[in-house]
């Protein structure tokens, strides 16, 4: 949920943007986005956190720079005047679909890796 609607402020179509930008997030890394915030926190204190202290998900550093800006603009912290439209969302989106591809890609080959690493690890 997008924090200015966990704040009960007036918002708009901006907090569909918000959600997409972290189904995107969770996508790429094949994570739970915020779950690195959420240990030891209920519901409501991870909600706190996201709305009043800016917590966000962050891509793992392998990312290329311009898909993690790409993404990361999806759910700006400073909300409703910086997140883009979704009209921008969908221009940026074909305008950089195969950066996107590349990513994924990527994304897929890192956790593959790790994978095959842990895999090999407890094989010891």
């Amino acid at each position: 949920m997008a924090p200015e609607m966990l704040k009960t402020k007036k918002y708009g179509p901006k907090v569909d943007v918000y959600s997409f930008g972290i189904i995107l997030w969770e996508m790429a890394t094949g994570k739970k986005a915020l779950a690195e915030h959420a240990r030891g926190c209920t519901p409501i204190q991870l909600a706190f956190k996201v709305a009043y202290e800016n917590v966000r998900p962050r891509l793992p550093l392998n990312y290329s720079p311009t898909v993690t800006r790409l993404i990361e603009r999806w759910y700006e912290k400073q909300a409703l005047q910086v997140r883009v439209r979704v009209s921008t969302l969908t221009s940026s989106l074909r305008a950089r679909r195969a950066q996107l591809a590349h990513g994924f890609e990527r994304a897929t080959v890192v956790r593959a890796d790790l994978r095959a690493a842990q895999l090999a690890g407890h094989g010891s």
